[in-house]
């Protein structure tokens, strides 16, 4: 089984980042921190720089056409392009990685036992609000603080700018892990996950997804929502997967517009598409007019904030039926089990 939502999950993300031990913080959580990092560089995603005009568009067709023709249908040469950039680096991050792994690790088995559920072990929430105020902007809200799945350690959920986030603190308050935690034997990111459950969305809110979806792939239970972004090439397989699984009778989904920041004219089409009245073909075709009409720009604007207030900064992203959600390509195995839990 794959680890899932990862260092290694198949995903477009939001325009800058907070980068620390090789994992992307998603702004604005971590825009404010204070301290010694590396800023992400602006409009990139994990399939390196925008995307270029198709090298088999013609010389006949106008500029426009140019720069969306075959966008979705070069989403599989994107992302093995993708692939070989990174692969680079993939060995450093690694060798980090393992490091900071047997750290943490060493650090947990020569801490003492704690008693499992209960918060005793734990430094006391006053005092971790005074040692995050030190490395947190002000905002940062520590809601609570509760045994961590690794011994030794402690889960602290903050509150900023309406998202919920975990970090961990051992058991004395000396140190703070900005990192995730993986359960290697069950392919499980338990941060991720914990993050997720945190950020679920409520039954008035999936009504408000209801009004916020742009298109819809079959009419059956159960219904699951898509965030997609036009120019990201793991949307354009997600996409894909979905609408075979409609077809198979086995879901629906509603499509949700999330134009990424960092995506050249990805808000302007998704706008095209709702103005225009368009559908799903040409919606991965790149469709695009002049019309940007305010209908349009303003359901754009507003699916954008309120998925980003629920914590979710890349695409594609599936919201279901219980509420909660996940980032990142899901074969269809995986979403079928899914949707039974």
């Amino acid at each position: 089984m794959g680890i899932e939502a990862g260092a290694s999950a198949q995903l477009c993300s939001q325009a800058g980042a907070w980068e620390q031990g090789g994992i992307r913080f998603p702004l604005p959580l971590w825009e404010g921190i204070k301290g010694r990092g590396e800023k992400v560089e602006p409009g990139r995603s994990p399939v390196g720089a925008q995307r270029r005009c198709a090298p088999t568009c013609r010389r006949s067709r106008s500029t426009r056409d140019c720069r969306f023709y075959g966008s979705r249908a070069r989403a599989l040469h994107q992302e093995k392009e993708g692939e070989a950039a990174m692969r680079s680096g993939t060995l450093r991050f690694r060798r980090c990685l393992c490091l900071l792994v047997l750290l943490f690790f060493a650090a947990a088995a020569a801490a003492p036992p704690q008693t499992e559920g209960t918060s005793g072990d734990c430094p006391d929430l006053e005092h971790v609000r005074s040692l995050a105020s030190r490395v947190f902007p002000k905002e940062a809200e520590i809601r609570s603080v509760q045994p961590a799945p690794v011994s030794g350690w402690c889960e602290v959920q903050v509150l900023f700018k309406g998202q919920q986030r975990i970090f961990y603190v051992d058991k004395d308050g000396a140190f703070f892990f900005l990192g995730e935690i993986i359960d290697v034997e069950r392919g499980v990111n338990l941060t991720r996950r914990a993050t997720e459950a945190g950020n679920r969305f409520t039954a008035e809110e999936m009504k408000k997804l209801e009004d916020l979806a742009a298109l819809r792939l079959g009419d059956q239970e159960p219904v699951v929502y898509l965030a997609t972004d036009p120019q990201c090439p793991y949307c354009a397989r997600a996409e894909k997967i979905l609408e075979d699984m409609a077809q198979n009778g086995d879901l629906s989904a509603k499509i949700l517009f999330f134009p990424l920041a960092s995506h050249k004219g990805a808000k302007e089409l998704c706008i095209s598409v709702i103005c225009d009245k368009k559908g799903m073909h040409e919606f991965r075709s790149g469709y695009q007019s002049d019309n940007q009409c305010d209908e349009g720009r303003r359901l754009i604007e507003e699916t954008v904030g309120f998925l980003s207030s629920k914590g979710i900064a890349g695409t594609p992203a599936y919201i279901f039926p219980d509420g909660t959600y996940h980032l990142g390509v899901m074969s269809k195995e995986r979403l079928l089990q899914r949707l039974k839990e």
